[in-house]
């Protein structure tokens, strides 16, 4: 019965499981060019598209700078909504670091 055992038993390196469907990622797994589309996945479903290239051009033009907002757009955003800006910031530094300055 040996050779019946040895033909049974697969390594699973030879047989992995099909990959699940993609979740979003936690912090620091995936790569940059992931992140970087998460990120901006996520905050065109908060903000809508319209808005969150009003939020991104802006902050990206400012990035010299302090990366605040101007008042009026702070308005449109919203309080309950203001997190998403924080990874609009995060995802220009990631495509900074992605596809250069």
């Amino acid at each position: 019965g040996e050779e019946r055992e040895r033909g049974a038993v697969v390594p699973f390196e030879l047989a992995p499981a099909p990959p699940p469907e993609p979740e979003p990622e936690p912090e620091g797994q995936g790569t940059l060019r992931e992140r970087c589309e998460s990120l901006r996945f996520k905050a065109e479903e908060v903000l809508g598209m319209d808005l969150f290239l009003k939020v991104y051009k802006t902050m990206k033009s400012n990035e010299d700078d302090s990366g605040a907002l101007p008042a009026f757009l702070l308005d449109q955003v919203g309080a309950q909504r203001l997190p998403i800006v924080r990874d609009i910031n995060q995802l220009i530094a990631c495509e900074d670091r992605v596809y250069g300055s």
